[in-house]
């Protein structure tokens, strides 16, 4: 049995129509088909991927909040670490010049955003005080440019603070200190009791770099940052040019035995 990890944004699911490429779809349902296992590893929170995927993927394990939360195919949790909300305040409050928000549970609470984005459990606030739960599974930041995001997360990785910032182009994803995409990963490795040449992901951006040198076989795409390329196993033009390759080895496998 091999599982497979998935970003979402601009991996899974993309700004266009269709948002979800049929092909990929296609390819995941053969993939769990043959016995294998398939879940999301994301930045995002629960509410926005079932959301955008309600009645075409049956996930086997969410990965969320950059690790933060894990998710069976229940939704039931198997791990969760926040980062308490006194906290997140504080390095809120010292990056205040910059767009924030923070996720809890379901729900995410945006603050200097003009407008709610659209979908259940947004909160637009106006004063960090108003986030009322004991902590948060992580909270982000929206910038201008590449280089200003790379400025400012290496700004809070070294505020000698338990937590980490993760580069996801423009934005940035603070988490609690040892929760990445990554050490996600290798938990649900372990859960599924997954063998090391089993275990496979792809994703196409900064944020998943942890996953990405922590499985035996990662993919990105042909577009993403040279950093992502070099730390992939294989470049392929599409998730599901990606199943593919992993079903042929699980043929070859069966063949061969």
């Amino acid at each position: 049995m091999k599982l497979l990890a998935s970003d979402f944004d601009n991996t899974l699911y993309f700004n266009e129509t269709p948002a979800f490429h049929p092909e990929d779809l296609a390819a995941i349902r053969r993939f769990q088909a043959a016995g294998n296992l398939f879940g999301i590893c994301t930045g995002r929170n629960l509410t926005a991927i079932t959301d955008a995927t309600a009645g075409l993927i049956d996930f086997d394990f969410f990965i969320l909040n950059n690790g933060s939360v894990i998710l069976d195919r229940d939704q039931k949790v198997c791990y969760q670490q926040d980062v308490p909300t006194e906290l997140a305040v504080k390095v809120m409050h010292h990056f205040d010049h910059l767009a924030s928000f923070a996720m809890v549970d379901h729900g995410i609470y945006q603050y200097h955003f003009d407008q709610a984005w659209p979908g259940t459990g947004v909160h637009l606030i106006e004063d960090l005080r108003e986030i009322h739960e004991s902590g948060v599974h992580n909270f982000s930041f929206h910038l201008d440019s590449v280089e200003e995001t790379r400025r400012i997360t290496n700004e809070i990785n070294q505020l000698d603070l338990p937590i980490t910032a993760f580069q996801n182009v423009i934005d940035i994803d603070v988490v609690a200190q040892g929760n990445s995409k990554g050490h996600a990963l290798k938990f649900v490795q372990k859960q599924y009791q997954i063998a090391a040449a089993d275990l496979a992901c792809i994703g196409d951006s900064y944020n998943d770099l942890p996953m990405l040198t922590a499985s035996d076989q990662s993919f990105t795409f042909n577009s993403s940052p040279a950093s992502v390329r070099q730390a992939a196993t294989y470049t392929v033009a599409s998730l599901a040019q990606a199943v593919s390759e992993l079903l042929r080895q699980q043929t070859s496998r069966a063949v061969g035995q």
